[in-house]
Parts: C-alpha cells; sequence; structure tokens
C-alpha cells in the first residue's frame, strides 16, 4: 500500500508539471494565431491596393476584429502583437521556451519589459543566451529579480540614466479602495527603501509577544502613526529605534570610482547605481568588508573551526546566497537560519558546506522531508519524498575591471571617491584602502587607490 501511495504521489507530480505546460503553451500558440491574422489582412490589403480603397484599409481593423471574437480589447489585442513580433524576432530561445510551455505567458510579459530597457541589439542577443537555460527554474519574483539585476549589469550607463530619471519623478499616490482602506505608494531610493523596511520591522518587535497585533498590521499601524505625528501604540515614542543596517555588494572598481558597474542589496531585491553606492560609502559607520571571488564572481572558500559560524563568516555566505537556498524561496538570508547542510560535526563549519534556510524549510530539512545537498559551494540540490530534484545556484557577484592610467586620464575627478571625502582619522578610510588591499602608508594616486597593474 505505502508502495502504491509513494508511485502514485510521484505520478500526480508528473501529471501537474505536464499539465501546466499544456496550460503555458497555450497562450503562445494564441499569440501566433492573432500574429497570423493581422499578417493575414496586411497581405489582402497589399493586393488590395488600387482596386477598392476601403480594403486596402482592413488591416487597420485586424486587432479590433480578434478583439470581437474573443471579447477583449482592442489595445490589449495591438500589446499582444507587438510582443508576440518583438519577442519571436528579438528573443527566438524565449519563444521557444514559451511555445513548448517552459514558461507562461506572464514571464514572457516580465522579459518582454525587461528586454525593452536595452538600447543595444548585442544586449538583447546576450539575455536570449543567458536566460534561456534558467527561466524555467525561476518563479515570478525570482525572474523579475534577475531581469532587473542583468539589465543593470549589462548596460550601466543607461540604468544609472534611467535611475536618475526615475528618482526626478518621485512621488507619492494615495489610493482609494472599495471596502474602506487605502493604499499609500511612495517612490525613493531603493537604499532608503530598505531602511524604511528595517525600520518597521525593528519597531514593529519592540511592541513585544504581548501585542495580539500580527507582524503586517503591526507594521501598517506605525507607518500611519509616524506619518501622522501620532505615537506609535507601546513602540518607542515615536523615535527612530537607533541605527538601521543595510549590506550591499559591490565591485572594489566601483566603489572608488574605476567603473560603472552597480551594486546590489545583498538579499539580491534591488540592483544600485554605482555613485548612489558612493554616496553611502561615506556616511559616517559605513562598514566595509572584503569577500574574495573568483573572476566569474564566485565567492571562495571560508572555513572555521567549531560549530557555529562567526560573524564574518556568516556574512559573507549571506551575501553569497541573498536569500534561503530552498528554489522557490526569497526569504532575505539575514532573516534565515545558517544551516550546515552535512550536520556537525561530520561536516565542517565552512562556506562549502553552510547555506541560509529559512525556519520553515529548515524544519523541512530536519525532520526528514526534505534532503538537501551541497554538490559545489553555493549550489544546493533539494530532493522532495517522491525523488524530484530541483537545485537553486548562487548568483555570482558584480565583477569589473580597473581601468588604464590612459582611461583614468579621461574622467572627471568628481567621478571618484578619493581621500578627500574622509576625515584622516575616519575609521571609514582605513576600513576602504584595506578593502583595496592598499594600507594607509603607500602612496595613494588621485583617483583614491592605486590600481593593481600599476
Amino acid at each position: 500500500m505505502e508502495a502504491h501511495s509513494a508511485d502514485r504521489a510521484t505520478r500526480l507530480i508528473d501529471l501537474m508539471v505536464a499539465r501546466q505546460r499544456a496550460i503555458a503553451a497555450a497562450p503562445a500558440e494564441l499569440a501566433a494565431l492573432e500574429v497570423e491574422f493581422v499578417d493575414l489582412r496586411r497581405a489582402q490589403d497589399e493586393h488590395a491596393v488600387g482596386l477598392d480603397r476601403h480594403a486596402s484599409i482592413s488591416a487597420r481593423y485586424a486587432a479590433d476584429e480578434i478583439g470581437l471574437a474573443l471579447r477583449r480589447s482592442t489595445t490589449l489585442i495591438q500589446r499582444e502583437v507587438a510582443r508576440t513580433r518583438r519577442v519571436r524576432a528579438r528573443l527566438p530561445q524565449v519563444w521557444q521556451l514559451w511555445a513548448i510551455g517552459q514558461i507562461d505567458d506572464y514571464k514572457v510579459l516580465i522579459i518582454d519589459q525587461a528586454a525593452t530597457r536595452l538600447i543595444h541589439t548585442a544586449s538583447w542577443a546576450r539575455l536570449d543566451e543567458t536566460l534561456a537555460p534558467l527561466a524555467a527554474a525561476k518563479t515570478v519574483a525570482q525572474l523579475r529579480t534577475w531581469l532587473n539585476r542583468f539589465v543593470a549589469r549589462t548596460e550601466p550607463g543607461e540604468f544609472d540614466r534611467r535611475h536618475q530619471r526615475t528618482h526626478a519623478d518621485r512621488d507619492v499616490r494615495i489610493d482609494q479602495g472599495p471596502d474602506g482602506t487605502g493604499w499609500v505608494t511612495g517612490d525613493g531610493k531603493s537604499t532608503d527603501a530598505a531602511d524604511v523596511n528595517l525600520w518597521l520591522n525593528k519597531l514593529a518587535r519592540e511592541l513585544g509577544a504581548a501585542d495580539p497585533r500580527t507582524m503586517g498590521q503591526r507594521r501598517s499601524d506605525i507607518f500611519f502613526d509616524l506619518l501622522l505625528g501620532r505615537r506609535p501604540n507601546g513602540a518607542t515614542g515615536g523615535k527612530a529605534p537607533g541605527t538601521t543596517v543595510i549590506a550591499v555588494t559591490v565591485p572594489i572598481q566601483s566603489l572608488v570610482g574605476d567603473s560603472s558597474a552597480p551594486g546590489e542589496l545583498l538579499d539580491r531585491s534591488a540592483p544600485l547605481p554605482a555613485d548612489l553606492i558612493r554616496d553611502r560609502a561615506i556616511q559616517p559607520g559605513t562598514l566595509f568588508y572584503r569577500l574574495l571571488t573568483d573572476h566569474a564572481g564566485n565567492l571562495l572558500n571560508v572555513t572555521q573551526m567549531g560549530r557555529f559560524p562567526t560573524h564574518q563568516l556568516g556574512f559573507a555566505v549571506q551575501a553569497r546566497d541573498g536569500t534561503c537556498v530552498m528554489p522557490t524561496c526569497n526569504s532575505p538570508a539575514i532573516q534565515c537560519d545558517l544551516d550546515h547542510t552535512n550536520p556537525h560535526p561530520q561536516g565542517p563549519t565552512a562556506a562549502t558546506n553552510l547555506g541560509p534556510i529559512d525556519r520553515r524549510h529548515h524544519n523541512g530539512k530536519t525532520a526528514g522531508i526534505l534532503q538537501v545537498r551541497q554538490p559545489r559551494p553555493g549550489e544546493f540540490e533539494w530532493t522532495t519524498p517522491t525523488g524530484h530534484r530541483y537545485t537553486k545556484k548562487a548568483e555570482p557577484f558584480d565583477t569589473a575591471d580597473w581601468l588604464s592610467y590612459q582611461d583614468h586620464a579621461a574622467l572627471h575627478p568628481d567621478d571618484y571617491l578619493t581621500t578627500d571625502n574622509f576625515a584622516p582619522d575616519d575609521p571609514i578610510l582605513d576600513d576602504l584602502l584595506r578593502a583595496a588591499d592598499v594600507t594607509a602608508t603607500e602612496p595613494v594616486d588621485p583617483a583614491g587607490v592605486t590600481p593593481p597593474d600599476a
């Protein structure tokens, strides 16, 4: 009986996957039919030119014909046809994934929206080539984050310009809902948004277990109380609970102004322009950690003696993985347990045997429901009770190249984070120089740090 149940469970998973692929492929077939119909009308118009003035403009109303038949708006049909043409022509591998049901129409929409932010044809080709083997395994949230990172890394100059335009258009919008609730939406810097999130969490936790509200309810109430000048019920007099700490990763070349390659928040949720990170770097209290990677941005191994990871080792693993290493989970690594993939003492306390796992999935692993192994550092293979296996790999860190001295000459001095940004006794300066492999007694060039190829 148990063997039959196990076989049936495996079969059910396989059937669900097959059905989902069939459902995902259907909109691709429909989109192809829509394009074919519009092309048919255009061909008829070209044939009718000079014969019948009215017949020669029928293609203009092809979307209306489709919309009437499918009970959908003309604008929606026009957008679908245009998107289908773009994806088929410029992202052929993505189109093939959609056609066979490996990705659905919503993922295609997200991919197309990201691709239209790229201005170079070569960037589209690189996106298609890089994304094809990854797209099917990512959730919608993971795909959106990956795309934002790819666009920022691939065309950092355009990313900087879009950031400046978007920040210039920042605003706060108030919308009223149908059931006596309303929404407040504000635009701001990613670093400020991360600070707000941490601050709300910290204030909400201060209320203690005796508060009957959920964390979400506490955060909402505190948010409106602070905006309206009211004292949050039970919180610290409405005052900021000390400082919040956000972590970012950035190539050292970008930090000192030698590159415009972007950084990102530690949990990979948002890319950050190099200028924004340099501005943040000179704020009091900034602390630098040096993470050594290979040329592809993969973190090299870190090992220590004992069971419990030191802060430095734990931070390195959190930075490497960004989020919970469960393939469908996006919980930030800093909110997860640092788990030994192979339990200690059989497994070492090393980056090759550690990974952040949120409490729910950690409990599932401990109970033996979920099995995990780490065949390579940052690569986690999960096995479910049905024997199906799923893999999640850590995204490499951003990397950049040092500029030659000839290239340095073409940059404006304001592009650099230099020693002039710091007081002589500022501890941040020592941290920055140490991170760049430069000591305070070594000569520092006008760019702030001597490149290693000097």
